[in-house]
């Protein structure tokens, strides 16, 4: 039996290179402008995603997720809401919130929440800094 890995597109989007190392056959591909279209338009899905998962914890900014609830209300699939979930918490959007008890399967998840603003102390002058000032 022959296995090839999955062909991926290559730095100019267009041609593709797999092969397997055990057999050491390779096979190169030339994609038409659709398929290398398609490949230009996964950019579009995750960006268009991650704006979905952004409005999401805005909408819901107390409340603690785990990656399979959120893929059920966003309707995305897992492992979507994985990769973004690891890109929000990266750019700090969200939070590491502990672990909860998932009421499907009863098992112990990781939680995930909207990473509460800083707060900010502005100093505003009171009538006590004006009395001690002069």
């Amino acid at each position: 039996m022959d296995y090839y890995q999955k062909a991926a597109p290559s730095r100019n989007g267009n041609l593709c290179s797999s092969h397997d190392k055990g057999t050491k056959i390779s096979k190169t591909t030339k994609h038409s402008a659709t398929k290398s279209a398609s490949y230009a338009s996964t950019g579009d899905v995750r960006r268009t995603e991650t704006v979905i998962a952004r409005e999401f914890f805005a909408a819901h900014p107390t409340e603690l997720f785990s990656r399979a609830d959120i893929a059920e209300r966003l309707n995305l699939p897992i492992n979507h809401i994985t990769r973004l979930i690891y890109d929000l918490l990266d750019e700090r959007f969200v939070e590491p919130a502990g672990r909860i008890l998932n009421p499907k399967s009863g098992k112990s998840v990781e939680a995930v929440r909207l990473t509460p603003p800083p707060t900010m102390t502005v100093h505003q002058p009171s009538l006590f800094d004006s009395i001690n000032h002069k």
